[in-house]
């Protein structure tokens, strides 16, 4: 696990980043980045490592950390587990005009025609033996039984512990009184109540 820093060499801009399986070919997920990198291209850019950490925690408070300190052009976010990349960001009303302006991309009706029936690639044989050999071995959803991590009593047992505690929203009809979880409530009664008088 570590941090690292992604060097852009041309202009010396730089991203704070965490790796937690410590992949050398990795570079970053920074949407700055990553425009930087199309732009720049690949090849202008090192990554070397500025902390090695021990555990998930230490890695999202080293990040933030690092970010504060050395105030990176190509990170948005504080760093750390995540979250809202945009709104912290100096830059914010650039960002926002950007994305505004993009264009948007539709498939034209000639580029559907060509995915659609005999034409879909996962029709053809080359494909399908791919999708195949990559499947091979791996049990079906249907088959999964114990493998499926929800069915595990361990895990059904942190849930459990998770879920106990947090009280159920509830809420009443105005027609019947009758209390219920909203999206049953909205289902079957007010405006479906049976006891709602037609107007």
């Amino acid at each position: 696990m570590i941090i690292y820093k992604t060097t852009n060499l041309i202009n010396g801009n730089f991203y704070i980043g965490q790796d937690s399986k410590n992949n050398p070919e990795y570079l970053g997920s920074g949407f700055l980045l990553n425009i930087a990198i199309k732009k720049y291209g690949r090849e202008n850019f090192v990554k070397e490592i500025i902390e090695q950490c021990n555990s998930k925690d230490q890695l999202n408070c080293r990040e933030i950390f690092w970010i504060s300190k050395l105030k990176p052009i190509y990170n948005i976010a504080n760093g750390g587990a995540g979250g809202d990349t945009i709104s912290n960001h100096p830059n914010y009303d650039l960002i926002i005009e950007k994305l505004k302006n993009r264009p948007i991309q539709r498939w034209s009706e000639d580029r559907k025609e060509r995915q659609r029936g005999d034409n879909n690639p996962a029709k053809r044989h080359d494909v399908r033996q791919k999708i195949s050999k990559a499947k091979l071995g791996k049990p079906r959803l249907d088959q999964l039984g114990e493998l499926n991590s929800a069915k595990r009593p361990e895990v059904r047992e942190k849930i459990s512990l998770k879920l106990k505690g947090i009280p159920k929203k509830k809420i009443k009809c105005i027609y019947c009184n009758k209390e219920g979880q909203p999206s049953n409530m909205q289902r079957w009664h007010f405006n479906n109540c049976k006891f709602k008088k037609e107007e």
